[in-house]
């Protein structure tokens, strides 16, 4: 993933800012955000 790529933080956003969005209808597991955070850390090396 490119380090400029900014998608991860698009969607915590979106899904966060949305009151309707459900992560745990979508699928998504419970620790999605943790899960978010080690790929945006992946991507930019840190």
């Amino acid at each position: 993933m490119e380090p400029e790529n900014t998608w991860l933080e698009r969607l915590e956003k979106l899904l966060e800012g949305c009151p309707l969005a459900c992560p745990e209808t979508m699928g998504f597991p419970d620790d999605w955000k943790e899960k978010l955070l080690t790929l945006r850390e992946s991507a930019t090396g840190s």
